[in-house]
């Protein structure tokens, strides 16, 4: 029986980690992270932990580990929530960006 159950949690971090990807994503853990780079400096997570997805962006300070900026953009238990709240969120970046140029 353990089998099947752990069958199912692969077949389903699968299919996070698929839809993770298809917004720029990179898989960092299979079913629990994902991170996906703004800058040299910047980048964004998808994380599981115990009680819900958080969805974050950090920025460091160039050449450092020291943190300078961290935002919550959401946290919700369904993932599909977290999923479009990221491609909204990559979709607003990209506009930025092509605006800045």
């Amino acid at each position: 029986m353990a089998i099947i159950h752990e069958l199912i949690e692969q077949a389903e971090a699968e299919s996070l980690d698929e839809k993770a990807k298809r917004i720029g994503f990179i898989v960092a853990l299979s079913g629990t992270l994902y991170t996906c780079s703004l800058s040299r400096h910047s980048a964004v997570y998808i994380e599981k932990n115990e009680i819900e997805w958080d969805l974050w962006r950090e920025t460091h300070l160039p050449d450092k580990r020291d943190l300078i900026s961290f935002r919550i953009i959401a946290s919700s238990k369904d993932f599909k929530f977290i999923w479009r709240k990221a491609e909204n969120y990559m979709k607003y970046i990209q506009k930025k960006k092509a605006k800045d140029l």
